[in-house]
């Protein structure tokens, strides 16, 4: 059993969904709810899969910042971007890539994880794109948008920002951390695919 997908992470982030029948039957290891242990069943077979793969094993939906489900396959793929805005709209999120054993993640790892997930998804800054980024473009981004906050020289910030065509958002501080962390990742991963190449 990993950190993340205990039966009691399970029951409580059923709860934070409304989820509230958790009633559970020791003698026979199940939920007395059959909707509840099939729902189990999905996440502990998530939880306890032992194939290392280079893709997600599942993906989390959310909505307004509540996990809302799990989905073996990507979902929201064949929407458009005028769709995925309406749903965007109601407070539906990227949905979050999950791997075996995937530990505990404070809110604060969640939001950076979900804004690299977006750079990929919604952006299209897949790790194969950022291939070309060799002169430490992403590193560059990610220290302009640290210095949002942190520096009043508009010019310092500018001369670290990499691609002049496309200006830089300004952004409030912990979305400006978000961005920064989530570049950072996207360099770790471009240099861990070079290395395995």
């Amino acid at each position: 059993m990993t950190l993340f997908y205990t039966r009691e992470y399970f029951e409580r982030e059923c709860r934070k969904a409304g989820i509230t029948d958790m009633a559970y039957n020791a003698d026979k290891g199940e939920y007395r709810n059959p909707h509840t242990q099939r729902t189990f069943q999905v996440w502990e077979s998530v939880a306890q899969s032992r194939n290392a793969c280079k893709r997600p094993t599942a993906w989390l939906t959310r909505r307004r910042g509540k996990d809302q489900g799990i989905s073996p396959v990507r979902p929201y793929t064949t929407l458009t971007p005028s769709e995925w805005a309406q749903k965007a709209a109601q407070g539906w999120e990227q949905p979050l890539a999950l791997w075996p054993a995937m530990p505990v993640a404070s809110a604060s790892a969640d939001a950076i994880l979900a804004e690299r997930e977006r750079q990929k998804w919604v952006k299209g800054y897949h790790p194969a794109l950022d291939q070309r980024y060799q002169n430490d473009e992403l590193l560059k981004a990610a220290t302009a948008y640290r210095l949002q906050h942190a520096e009043s020289n508009q010019t310092l910030i500018d001369a670290f920002w990499p691609w002049p065509s496309v200006p830089m958002k300004r952004e409030d501080r912990l979305r400006a951390i978000e961005k920064a962390a989530a570049l950072l990742l996207a360099e770790h991963e471009r240099i861990c695919a070079e290395v395995t190449q």
